[in-house]
């Protein structure tokens, strides 16, 4: 199936990297959405969230960093504004997804 996800994640998103790497990407995806949801196969119903999810680890990869709009320090002489950079992590973006997820996690003993 995860062959099937990289198809649809070309096809949605237009993405033109190699499969080797999109299906990393893929596998990274469907670790965490099993280990999130203590299952031991992917649902169809969360087939689109695989895609997502994987697409979204494949943009933070190459784009690691983003300004969220805070300053982090004003300078005068020269004039220099540095602005706050936030890290997004795979956790964080995994909690972006939890409340599709969350209907189909299990309790781990």
């Amino acid at each position: 199936m995860a062959e099937r996800v990289v198809e649809e994640i070309k096809s949605m998103y237009g993405v033109e990297a190699a499969e080797e790497l999109l299906l990393r990407f893929v596998k990274k995806a469907e670790v965490l959405i099993k280990n999130y949801c203590a299952i031991n196969n992917i649902p169809e119903a969360l087939y689109y969230t695989w895609v997502d999810l994987s697409v979204d680890l494949y943009n933070l990869s190459f784009n690691k960093t983003e300004i969220d709009g805070k300053v982090a320090s004003i300078s005068e002489g020269n004039t220099s504004i540095t602005f706050a950079v936030s890290k997004e992590s795979e956790q964080t973006m995994l909690a972006a997804y939890s409340e599709t997820l969350n209907k189909y996690r299990r309790f781990r003993w």
